[in-house]
């Protein structure tokens, strides 16, 4: 999971068939700002669950954001 360094922004998950030798299929999950992210894999199933940062804004105690969590299919990355 990456995006644009600088901004955290455009929170994309990449999928690699060379292990890890280069990267592809990328999916924007939030093109917003983002923060720190972790995956979770049913791979029984198919699934992946992403849970990150989202949602700043300035507030009294400086910035402040929520939480998601986006279900994505496996076919979403046309993975085998």
């Amino acid at each position: 999971i990456g995006g644009m360094f600088q901004e955290r922004r455009n929170l994309t998950l990449w999928h690699s068939e060379d292990e890890g030798q280069t990267w592809n299929h990328g999916l924007i999950i939030d093109a917003g700002e983002n923060a720190y992210s972790d995956l979770a894999v049913d791979e029984e199933n198919g699934i992946m669950y992403v849970l990150y940062e989202c949602n700043y804004a300035e507030g009294e105690y400086g910035r402040a954001g929520g939480m998601k969590v986006v279900k994505i299919n496996r076919d979403c990355l046309r993975l085998p």
